[in-house]
C-alpha cells in the first residue's frame, strides 16, 4: 500500500473545501460584499493581508469636497481620516472658520455639528442653505432630537446622525445615488 491509512487522513485534510478570503472571490462577488458593507457606490478590495486597498470607484484623485465642522478634534480627525479616500477634505472648529472655508473654496458637501463654541449649528444651518442651496449639509450630533431633526430637515439638511453613528450610514449620504428617482 502506498502510505498505508495516513494518506487516506491526509487526502481527506486537503480536499475539504476551505473558505474562500474575500482577496481571491471573483471580482463581482467581492465587490457585492463590499457593497452591502458600505452602502451603494462603495466598492473595495482587500489585498492579500485583507487590508483594504483604495476604492475601486474613486481610482483618480477625490474630485468631490467636504466640510467638516466639528468642534471636538478627535471625532474632526477621525472623520477627516474616514473621509479622505474619498473626498477633497476641509475641517473647522468654529461656524466662522466654517464660512471663511465656504468663502475660499468651491465645498459639495458639509458636514455639520450643532454645538459649536461660537454659534449654534442650526443657525449656521439657515444661513448657508439661505446663500448656498445647492451644497448638501448632514447634521451630526450627539445632542439631538426629533424636534432638531425636523428642523434640520426643513432648513435643507439631507441627512441628520447621531454620535456615535456608523459610517456606513454616512457614506451612503455622501454617496450620490447612481439613479435619481422623481
Amino acid at each position: 500500500m502506498d502510505g498505508g491509512p495516513n494518506l487516506l487522513v491526509r487526502k481527506a485534510v486537503t480536499e475539504r473545501p476551505s473558505p474562500r478570503p474575500i482577496s481571491r472571490l471573483p471580482v463581482d462577488q467581492g465587490e457585492a460584499v463590499w457593497s452591502r458593507a458600505l452602502g451603494p457606490g462603495i466598492t473595495h478590495r482587500m489585498n492579500a493581508r485583507h487590508q483594504v486597498s483604495k476604492p475601486t470607484s474613486f481610482q483618480n484623485p477625490p474630485t468631490r469636497s467636504v466640510l467638516i465642522v466639528e468642534d471636538e478634534r478627535g471625532p474632526r480627525a477621525a472623520l477627516a481620516t474616514i473621509l479622505r479616500p474619498f473626498f477633497k477634505v476641509f475641517t473647522a472648529e468654529t461656524a466662522e472658520a466654517a464660512t471663511e472655508i465656504l468663502r475660499s473654496h468651491h465645498i459639495d458637501t458639509m458636514t455639520l455639528d450643532l454645538m459649536l463654541p461660537d454659534r449654534n449649528g442650526m443657525d449656521l444651518l439657515k444661513d448657508i442653505t439661505r446663500t448656498r442651496p445647492h451644497l448638501d449639509v448632514i447634521i451630526i450630533t450627539c445632542q439631538g432630537s426629533l424636534e432638531s431633526a425636523l428642523a434640520a430637515k426643513e432648513q435643507g439638511a439631507i441627512g441628520y446622525l447621531l454620535k456615535p453613528f456608523n459610517v456606513a450610514d454616512l457614506l451612503a449620504l455622501l454617496t450620490p445615488p447612481l439613479v435619481k428617482t422623481g
